[in-house]
């Protein structure tokens, strides 16, 4: 997927019916965002194989804050990209509009745990607003780093 009025590129894993609903699905992997142990709700040890609990000592399965901020705003900008798209091959082509939620599926990289997040219509312009500001910012930086 490709904006060419923004200047980005990235790969949309899947664009899906869920409940009814025309959804962006992406799948990270990726370590979780500041995770604490599921059995004593205390900071985890990262290990090679495992999350260890600081508090028991324990193996465990791990809960984290949500998905990482720059997660969300990749999602925003392959709506808004699809949206820009004409497609050649006589696919349909969908809107900002016809896009009705994004998902976020994060597999843990190492226990491959899975976690789901679910952004509704009512964050999706904010994101965009907000990724497209940050893509300015790298631009310009870019620009007078030359």
């Amino acid at each position: 997927i490709y904006s060419k009025k923004y200047g980005y590129a990235g790969m949309l894993d899947l664009l899906a019916e869920v409940d009814g609903k025309l959804c962006l699905v992406d799948y990270k992997t990726s370590s979780p965002k500041n995770p604490v142990s599921e059995c004593c709700e205390e900071k985890v040890e990262k290990t090679d194989t495992m999350y260890v609990c600081k508090k028991c000592g324990s193996d465990c399965l791990v809960k984290s804050e949500g998905v990482y901020m720059e997660h969300r705003y990749q999602t925003a900008l392959y709506v808004a990209a699809r949206g820009e798209m004409k497609p050649q091959d006589g696919r349909k082509t969908f809107t900002e509009k016809d896009i009705e939620g994004r998902w976020i599926i994060r597999l843990d990289k190492l226990t491959a745990q899975v976690e789901t997040h679910y952004f509704d219509t009512k964050t999706l312009k904010k994101d965009i607003d907000i990724a497209k500001a940050i893509l300015k910012v790298v631009k310009f930086q870019q620009k007078n780093e030359t």
